[in-house]
């Protein structure tokens, strides 16, 4: 990072907080080596500090070898490969460049599958909030871990908040814990909002969910 500004100094934080003028000074580029929101602003005496600059950071231990959709995704995604949840490349807001698979007529269920067997306690859905564009958070989501896809126990759910108003579209993800399980298969599902709330322009009709990346830790 650097700022054109000479004098300017870049402050920054990795947990999501507000990089205020106590926050870690920049100096070299270095390697994070944990997931999380990293902010950083622009500060010189006698200024207004910068807007702050935010980047979301994930980690991938355990990609999966392969991915099977159990349900169709809708069919204007029909186009694009499963493996787009697989491929450790994020997609932006931009839901529609390919690297996003979207779901409303039918919920997301899909299986992951390992070659060899490994040991998680973690699963993230990286996802997609847009109010204006019908994109809601998944009113359900959860994973279920084994040897092979008939011995499939459950193993994790999340219930994501939803949202009472419009707000921004935002980059987001959801984040399943457990106890570690030794396994070669999962199953994650995620089930959309099936009618959007009375304060929505559309309500009644079905919301979407989107997700670009499955990352397993």
């Amino acid at each position: 990072m650097r700022h054109f500004v000479p004098g300017t100094a870049i402050r920054y934080t990795t947990d999501g907080s507000d990089p205020d003028s106590a926050g870690r000074p920049y100096s070299s580029p270095f390697t994070l080596t944990t997931g999380g929101q990293f902010r950083a602003k622009a500060y010189k005496p006698g200024w207004l500090a910068s807007e702050a600059t935010t980047a979301t950071f994930y980690n991938q231990k355990f990609p999966p070898d392969g991915i099977q959709l159990l349900l169709p995704v809708d069919s204007n995604y029909l186009k694009y490969s499963p493996n787009v949840l697989i491929d450790a490349d994020k997609g932006d807001q931009g839901f529609n460049s390919g690297k996003w698979l979207g779901f409303r007529k039918n919920a997301f269920s899909a299986l992951l599958y390992y070659n060899h067997p490994v040991t998680i306690n973690s699963i993230s859905f990286s996802s997609l909030v847009d109010i204006g564009a019908h994109i809601f958070p998944p009113t359900s989501l959860s994973v279920y871990g084994g040897p092979d896809r008939n011995h499939l126990h459950p193993t994790g759910a999340l219930t994501p908040a939803q949202p009472d108003s419009t707000t921004p579209s935002s980059l987001t993800s959801y984040t399943i814990k457990f106890a570690p399980q030794t396994l070669r298969c999962l199953k994650v599902t995620a089930t959309p909002v099936k009618s959007l709330p009375k304060w929505h322009p559309s309500k009644g009709k079905p919301a979407w969910i989107f997700f670009d990346e499955l990352l397993v830790n």
